[in-house]
């Protein structure tokens, strides 16, 4: 090493030169000071990003969200109590509904009033897992104002995309369409086959020529009967604007069973 003044050799740092005299301090600490310096920035830095991925991307398990919903029935009053029957079955379809979308149940109360809060590990669930809570769930086939066939005649449920002939195009083709195709019980066959029966033999594209099925108080499909159908099972074919993430939430909701009430939500937190 060199005097920084006289440029004549040293032996060591932290001595007088013996030349010229001048003092030279070593500093070693302040150069790697000089490193750690931007690694140290580098790793908050990182550690910032991370804490900011957690929190915008749900990562936040610790916090819990409380649903609270208050059950109604059909005729649109307020339940002031629920029975011990009922809240037991509204808990397992609950967490059924719950279960299907993946969100992670911590508990589910009656906390008196008509009310139910759920306890949610995480963030709140998306408007469609909302809603699926709230409703009642009754699918129900009906021909000519009588009920054919209803949820409770169903054993299961699956959603899938349905090749359907276009009749509607001059030359021969196929669309696909998200379908759930569901399986019901023997009383249910004896019933279905009757309808369809009649249905076929009606006048094309009349209501008679129809089978109507609901969820709830909605219309979700009016088939077209073109011939009687001797079976335990059958498809339910959405509309062109509906998706198979559509028809997986119908299943889903079928499969879970039906609520003795609707579930209005009143809270959230």
């Amino acid at each position: 090493m060199f005097c920084g003044n006289c440029a004549q050799p040293m032996s060591s740092m932290n001595e007088c030169c013996k030349h010229c005299g001048s003092f030279h301090e070593d500093k070693p600490t302040k150069k790697a000071n000089n490193y750690l310096m931007p690694a140290a920035l580098i790793a908050f830095a990182v550690l910032i990003g991370i804490v900011f991925f957690v929190l915008q991307f749900g990562g936040d398990s610790s916090r819990s969200t409380y649903l609270t919903f208050q059950a109604i029935v059909e005729d649109g009053n307020t339940v002031t109590s629920i029975g011990n029957n009922d809240f037991n079955s509204a808990e397992r379809i609950l967490r059924n509904r719950l279960d299907a979308h993946n969100v992670d149940v911590i508990a589910i109360t009656s906390i008196g009033s008509g009310q139910i809060t759920i306890e949610i590990n995480g963030r709140r669930p998306g408007d469609e897992v909302i809603d699926s809570l709230g409703r009642i769930g009754m699918v129900r086939f009906n021909y000519m104002g009588y009920n054919i066939i209803t949820s409770h005649n169903i054993f299961s449920a699956y959603a899938f995309m349905h090749e359907v002939s276009d009749i509607f195009m001059h030359e021969a083709s196929n669309i696909e369409q998200p379908a759930i195709a569901v399986t019901f019980d023997a009383s249910a066959r004896t019933a279905f086959r009757q309808a369809t029966r009649y249905a076929a033999a009606a006048a094309h594209g009349s209501d008679e020529n129809r089978i109507f099925i609901y969820l709830d108080d909605e219309q979700i499909s009016a088939p077209l009967v073109t011939n009687e159908i001797d079976s335990t099972e059958t498809i339910i074919t959405l509309g062109v604007d509906s998706t198979l993430q559509d028809a997986r939430n119908l299943a889903y909701l079928i499969n879970s069973g039906v609520l003795p009430f609707r579930l209005d939500l009143v809270d959230n937190d």
